[in-house]
């Protein structure tokens, strides 16, 4: 997964084999960590794949919750961009990634 300005395509160049995490709960749910059990698990699941090399994620730079996920999750931060959509003008947004054998690595622990 590339990253730029765009809802509806983040790349003219897709890569293939990484594939993007998100999570999305009602706000009665937050904060009880079904977000990181759940992203956890894709990742154990979907780290065994030998396509999957990486796995991504973005959330607009001032949801810490989800930051706070891709963090748990062993995600590192990539970089940051503006984010177009509709309902969000060139909010600034941010990419984190995780390499599918250090994903591996990790959940073993």
């Amino acid at each position: 997964m590339d990253f730029s300005v765009s809802y509806r395509l983040f790349s003219d160049n897709p890569k293939l084999n990484d594939i993007e995490l998100g999570w999305r709960f009602i706000a009665s749910s937050w904060g009880k960590g079904y977000a990181t059990e759940a992203a956890q698990h894709i990742l154990q699941i979907m780290s065994a794949l030998p396509q999957n090399h990486f796995f991504s994620a973005t959330a607009l730079a001032n949801n810490i919750a989800s930051i706070g996920v891709m963090k748990k999750i062993g995600m590192r931060y990539v970089k940051t961009c503006d984010h177009s959509h509709n309902n969000f003008d060139n909010e600034p947004a941010v990419l984190y990634r995780i390499e599918a054998l250090v994903a591996i690595c990790s959940l073993m622990i």
